[in-house]
């Protein structure tokens, strides 16, 4: 794996992280500065080092900085318990919409990593708006039946299924690889 992907790696999953400990050990409060702090070390680390910020951790980092920062100063934990309902509902939209247009999100998102034909990014695409609908429509439920510590160990579980599902992904990026731009996996070697 390259430096880059490292710190992709580190700028999405050590907020999670972090949350998640601190959620074990403190009040919701105090986990909630936890997770803000941290989102913003992990997006300066990748500022500095990769001289950019990736768009997903970047749209991330927006949506925490935003409601965990009402939740810090309303101290009120439904903001940021609804963060997660407005992420995956947002990520849903954008899915959608490129059902409509020539190339999908997922595609132009993740295009120099995989390469597949059409029908594996259509797959794809189908796949990640059935699932992101799901967590937003999880997440409510969770939001309003589960105490706010309750909810950080709910959030790192179905942050668990979230990359377990994505790693079954590699199945399809097999299936509908491009044999002369990718490996097995459907990883792009070449453009």
């Amino acid at each position: 794996m390259s430096p880059r992907a490292y710190i992709q790696l580190f700028s999405e999953f050590f907020p999670v992280l972090a949350f998640f400990v601190a959620g074990q050990l403190t009040a919701f409060s105090v986990a909630a500065v936890v997770l803000l702090v941290t989102t913003l070390i992990s997006l300066f680390v990748s500022l500095i080092i990769l001289r950019s910020v990736p768009i997903m951790p970047l749209f991330s980092g927006v949506v925490v900085i935003l409601f965990g920062g009402l939740t810090i100063i309303y101290n009120e934990p439904g903001f940021l318990i609804f963060a997660d309902t407005f992420y995956y509902f947002s990520l849903a939209a954008l899915v959608f919409i490129g059902f409509f247009r020539n190339r999908h999100l997922l595609e132009y998102m993740f295009d120099h990593t995989f390469a597949m034909q059409k029908t594996g990014w259509y797959i794809l695409s189908v796949r990640w708006f059935l699932v992101l609908c799901v967590a937003g429509i999880a997440n409510e439920c969770a939001r309003y039946w589960l105490e706010p510590e309750d909810w950080i160990d709910y959030r790192f579980l179905k942050i668990l299924l979230l990359v377990a599902f994505s790693f079954y992904q590699f199945t399809l990026s097999k299936k509908y690889r491009i044999p002369e731009k990718s490996n097995r996996l459907g990883l792009r070697i070449r453009d």
